[in-house]
């Protein structure tokens, strides 16, 4: 039996790397801080091996394809100016997301990032658009900040302000 790698296993591999990090540098944490580590690194672990090992034993059929329904391809359907321009996009909502959670925290970020998309990206009105803000905030505030009880850090912006 012939072992390959392809970049789909390597990904997995960087997958199984990257949340296993995340566990093992968890462990040393008290339990409320790595609990939310835990519970999204451990099934990611799981997964990763498993499709490591599905990965490494190649196709079950000399005749079957090694790509899956579900493998990335740019468009089929769409110009390809377009899905770039899709794409960057979104990848831009991502980085300001990343950006507004460092620079003003998780708990401002999140209602002003849903906000933000709902009123400019998706042009939604201001009833749908505060209605959806307000419930995605409430939702994140009861699940994390009032029962499990995380602490997310305050932003950058307000440390050096001397806010913190």
């Amino acid at each position: 039996m012939k072992l390959t790698l392809t970049p789909r296993t390597l990904f997995s591999l960087l997958v199984l790397v990257f949340f296993g990090y995340l566990v093992w540098e968890a462990g040393q944490w008290r339990l409320q801080a790595r609990l939310f580590p835990w519970v999204i690194g451990i099934p990611m672990i799981v997964l990763a091996v498993i499709n490591i090992v599905q990965e490494l034993r190649g196709p079950k059929e000399a005749g079957a394809s090694n790509s899956a329904p579900s493998d990335f391809q740019l468009t089929q359907a769409v110009d390809r100016a377009v899905a770039v321009r899709r794409t960057a996009i979104i990848l831009s909502w991502i980085v300001g997301f990343l950006a507004g959670i460092w620079l003003i925290g998780f708990s401002i970020t999140i209602a002003a990032m849903t906000f933000g998309y709902l009123k400019l990206q998706s042009k939604e009105g201001w009833v749908m658009s505060l209605t959806l803000t307000a419930s995605a905030w409430l939702v994140y505030y009861v699940v994390f900040e009032r029962t499990l009880l995380l602490p997310f850090p305050e932003g950058q912006v307000f440390r050096w302000l001397g806010m913190e």
